[in-house]
């Protein structure tokens, strides 16, 4: 990626406060997209990037369903 000038970036959104960060962080266009790894099936983080617009996938089937693509 990096001969491209595209730099991953690592956030853990561990609690409310880290997944309200993560949010604000995808609002202001600082990534173009996310690729979302939760454990917890109850994570509101999927719902919330959803709202976002950004795009981004799931890694592993969401619990609940959510307007993102993912891989299983």
């Amino acid at each position: 990626l990096r001969p491209h000038s595209l730099h991953p970036v690592l956030l853990f959104a561990e609690t409310e406060a880290a997944r309200t960060e993560a949010i604000a962080y995808l609002r202001q266009g600082s990534a173009d997209g996310a690729l979302v790894v939760t454990t917890h099936p109850a994570d509101p983080l999927p719902a919330r990037i959803a709202d976002t617009g950004v795009p981004a996938v799931l890694f592993a089937r969401p619990a609940l369903p959510v307007p993102l693509s993912y891989v299983d």
